[in-house]
């Protein structure tokens, strides 16, 4: 991938995106976990996969102006899966305008065949001329690259991508929020770090009926403007919430810096991590350095 990637920028001339920090792959996370998340509940990650790649565009891209990955609830409105403007590129995300549609389906050259021809029918050809169209499936796709070439042949499209699950593993090796949300989401242990996802979901899902996500509604509106703040510079001090426990102030902070929050916060949940143990982020921070 990263020869592909380099290959592209040195054909356009591309201006390279400055250096990102190397990320530490600290939970061993693997293709074929993504196919056992998959296999066991194809419906719940279908609309958990968005939430994932959500994470992953967050905490790897950046000069990001729009993310539209419409996750959870959400999953199945109409239009574009998934939706990106980024004045930079990496290896996993272009340049420019980006178009994503994904599936979980046993047959992923079906489902991309499915999405491709319904893309190219409801965008107009001028659109089209300035959108990267990306397909993911978190199953191996042996037959992806071709798939991909002849589908840019045909012109209909600025670029065409295909990410697997082999793709997918090397970009969560760059994100520590995306490794964490991962190992969350399937249950395997992560070294006392948490997704700010998961914190949500460890608190509200004490009670029956769950606790709804508008509960903290009227506490993001009263502190929103103050979290924009102290997140829009160079931190002198900590923020510091009042909450009746630990559990219920993260809580706050996972809906705050969701969509609740608006979108000048969501992009920060993608970047967070919740240490639960002492000495896990100097261990992080050491390795990294290394």
């Amino acid at each position: 991938m990263q020869t592909t990637y380099d290959a592209h920028i040195h054909q356009t001339n591309e201006q390279l995106p400055k250096a990102a920090a190397h990320v530490t792959p600290f939970l061993g996370l693997k293709a074929n976990d993504l196919e056992r998340w998959i296999t066991y509940d194809c419906i719940r990650s279908r609309s958990r996969l968005a939430v994932l790649l959500r994470i992953l565009i967050h905490s790897t891209g950046d000069a990001l102006s729009k993310v539209d990955f419409p996750g959870n609830d959400d999953a199945e409105t109409p239009g574009w899966d998934g939706f990106i403007k980024s004045e930079t590129a990496n290896p996993w995300i272009p340049a420019g305008t980006s178009g994503w549609e994904f599936g979980t389906n046993q047959a992923p050259a079906q489902k991309a065949e499915q999405d491709y021809a319904k893309s190219v029918k409801a965008v107009s050809a001028d659109e089209r001329r300035a959108i990267t169209f990306v397909f993911v499936t978190p199953r191996r796709w042996s037959g992806k690259s071709n798939w991909a070439a002849q589908k840019q042949a045909e012109g209909n499209w600025q670029d065409v991508r295909v990410y697997d699950s082999s793709d997918l593993e090397q970009w969560m090796e760059q994100s520590l929020p995306g490794q964490a949300w991962f190992a969350n989401e399937i249950g395997q242990p992560a070294q006392g770090v948490r997704a700010l996802d998961q914190c949500w979901t460890d608190w509200a899902h004490v009670t029956d009926p769950l606790l709804p996500a508008s509960l903290f509604d009227p506490a993001i509106e009263a502190g929103k403007e103050k979290l924009k703040r102290f997140l829009a510079n160079e931190p002198q001090k900590p923020f510091l919430l009042t909450a009746d426990s630990t559990d219920e102030a993260v809580a706050f902070v996972s809906q705050a810096l969701g969509e609740r929050g608006g979108e000048e916060l969501v992009s920060f949940q993608g970047r967070s991590l919740v240490f639960a143990e002492p000495g896990v982020f100097p261990q992080l921070e050491h390795r990294a350095r290394f």
